[in-house]
Parts: structure tokens; sequence; C-alpha cells
């Protein structure tokens, strides 16, 4: 009777693996989960990023503009550039 219920069991965890494989390989993936806005080009995008990270870090400070430069880049991913 043990050799029946593991073969249960087996049978059960491999029923249910293969309908969450099922599950997850059915949603499409968006890979622009934030895409742009439509009619919105790339170069409008980075204008708004940059403008964005000099309001936030304006300071001409050295260290600050490794700041800035993150904080446009997160922008710009953000907003679907792909090579900001």
């Amino acid at each position: 009777m043990t050799g029946t219920l593991r073969l249960a069991a087996m049978v059960f965890s491999a029923a249910i693996v293969t309908s969450m494989g099922a599950a997850a390989q059915a949603q499409p993936r968006n890979l622009n989960a934030h895409a742009q806005a439509p009619g919105a080009s790339d170069m409008e995008i980075r204008k708004m990023c940059y403008e964005q990270a000099n309001k936030r870090w304006s300071s001409t400070n050295q260290d600050m503009q490794k700041v800035r430069e993150f904080a446009y880049t997160t922008c710009a991913v953000d907003h679907g550039v792909r090579d900001p």
C-alpha cells in the first residue's frame, strides 16, 4: 500500500509542476513593462528625464553628477528607452 501512496504522491506532484509550467508559459511576457507613451520618441523621453534629473540634482558638484546620471538612467529605462 505504501508503494501505491508514493506513486500517487509522485503523480500528484508531477501534475502540479506541469500545470504551473503551462500557466507560466500561457501568460505573454511584456519586455517593455513601462512602455512609452504613444507618440513619444526616445529623444523626447531622454530630454524629459534629463530635465527631471537636472531639477532634482541641480548642483554642479562632481559628486552630484553620478547621482544625476543614475536618476536619468533610471527614468529613461522606466519609460522604455533600451540603451540610455
